[in-house]
Order: structure tokens, then C-alpha cells, then sequence
């Protein structure tokens, strides 16, 4: 009798133990796993003064996009602490630092507002002398295309453009008996808000120079019209091969002008 109560006795408490190991991992199954982390959402609007910008990219690690019309963006992330960066061209890049612990309802809201970039100017100026002597050159023609108009040097073969946004440009020097050169101005070497470009001109030789008179008629400037080109068909550059194709050359460009 004693051992059939004993045995009955041991069986309940296997019986006992082994219930009370399954509710333990029943309720272990409902507990977040290691690793896992609750999902939140970072969202905001970027704007300016304006108000919403579209078109900025919102990096956040290495995931990133772009804003709307409404200039609103979001990202799903999980618990921590993350650094997002807001960058367009034209407005000055901004880095935001946001946590998970500030989330009202699982949401991060940052509103971000980007000021624009301030241009920055330059004037541009110098002098324009002769290669060989050093001597002034009164009248040299400076032209581009940043320019509205040409600047001409004065008699000190001083010249001033106009102020122009920090950029790289090129310009070409002219002047009547000298070769014509093309400078350029790199953004990289312009350090301040005035810049120095001083420019020396080559005289054509003496022996290339002409003096061309006459009257002019639709008659004739078609016919040096053809003849420049006739040249040139034949492989005779107008300013580097004979001296007939220079004078052509030169009077066309005299008449279309």
C-alpha cells in the first residue's frame, strides 16, 4: 500500500514538473526574442523660406531619399539613437541627430529648415601690354560670354569687368595688329572677392600685315566670300598657310562684320 501511494505521489510531482516546464516556455514564446526591436517611424518636413522643398536628399546610413512637393520624407527604423543629412544644391547642407527615445506613439518628428547659399562675387581685372616691349596697349577688346558686353582698356591698358559670380570663365583678348589669345579664370584660384588677370598680346609680324582698300559691292563680297572658302576647301588654312589666304580671310571677316 505504502508503495503504490509512494509511486502515485511521484507520479503527480512528474506530472506537476512537466506542466509547469511547458507554461514556462509557452511564455517564453510570447517574450521578444534577443535582437529583436520595436519598429518606429522618423518623418518631419523640409522646407525653406519658402516653404516645402522638394528635391532634397535625406541620407539616413545607407539608406536615402528624396522629397516631394510637400517636402515630407520617413523612415522606418528600430530602437536607437540615428543621424540623418539634408542636402540640395543651392542650400547649405544640414546633419540631424535624432532618438528613439524622444518617439511620442512610435513617431520621430524633425522638421528641418534649409537656408539658401549666399553667392559669392568676384571682379575681375587687370592689364593688357605688349609681349615684347611691356608697353601698354590702349584699346584691347575683352569679350565672353559671362560678359554682357566688352570691356576695352584704357590707356594705361587698364581694364575692370564687371562683377561676376565665383565661377571659372574664359575670355577672349583682341586688339588690330595683335593675336588674338583666349585666357580662363578658375574658380580654384580665386581666393578673395577681387581678382588680378594681367594679359600679354603677340604683334602679327610685319610681313603678314596688309592694308586693303576699295569699295565694296554685293558683287565683290560674294566673290571673296568664295574665294576664302575655295581656300580652305583645298586644305589652305585662312590664318596659317599662304599670304593670299590671310588678306581673303581677314577682308571677309572685315565685310561681315
Amino acid at each position: 500500500m505504502k508503495r503504490t501511494l509512494k509511486r502515485c505521489f511521484v507520479g503527480i510531482m512528474l506530472a506537476v514538473l512537466l506542466g509547469a516546464s511547458c507554461l514556462l516556455a509557452a511564455c517564453g514564446d510570447n517574450e521578444t526574442p534577443p535582437g529583436t526591436e520595436t519598429a518606429f517611424t522618423i518623418e518631419g518636413v523640409v522646407s525653406s523660406d519658402m516653404g516645402p522643398l522638394s528635391g532634397v536628399a535625406v541620407t539616413l546610413g545607407e539608406e536615402s531619399k528624396t522629397t516631394g512637393t510637400a517636402g515630407s520624407y520617413s523612415f522606418e527604423v528600430a530602437e536607437g539613437e540615428y543621424t540623418l543629412t539634408f542636402a540640395k544644391d543651392g542650400y547649405v547642407t544640414q546633419t540631424k541627430t535624432v532618438n528613439t527615445d524622444d518617439a511620442v506613439s512610435g513617431k520621430v518628428t524633425l522638421n528641418v529648415s534649409m537656408a539658401a547659399v549666399q553667392a559669392e562675387y568676384v571682379v575681375i581685372s587687370g592689364k593688357v601690354t605688349d609681349a615684347e616691349s611691356g608697353a601698354a596697349l590702349e584699346g584691347a577688346v575683352i569679350s565672353g560670354s559671362a560678359l554682357e558686353s566688352s570691356v576695352t582698356t584704357d590707356a594705361d591698358g587698364a581694364y575692370t569687368l564687371p562683377q561676376l559670380e565665383k565661377s571659372s570663365y574664359s575670355f577672349t583678348v583682341s586688339m588690330n595688329g595683335y593675336i588674338s589669345q583666349t585666357v580662363s579664370v578658375s574658380e580654384s584660384d580665386i581666393t578673395g572677392d577681387t581678382y588680378t588677370l594681367n594679359i600679354q598680346l603677340t604683334a602679327i609680324p610685319a610681313e603678314e600685315l596688309v592694308t586693303v582698300s576699295g569699295t565694296v559691292t554685293a558683287a565683290t563680297r560674294a566673290a571673296i566670300f568664295q574665294a576664302s572658302q575655295s581656300l580652305r576647301g583645298q586644305g589652305m588654312r585662312a590664318r596659317r598657310r599662304t599670304k593670299t589666304a590671310r588678306i581673303l580671310y581677314r577682308l571677309h571677316r572685315a565685310i561681315i562684320r
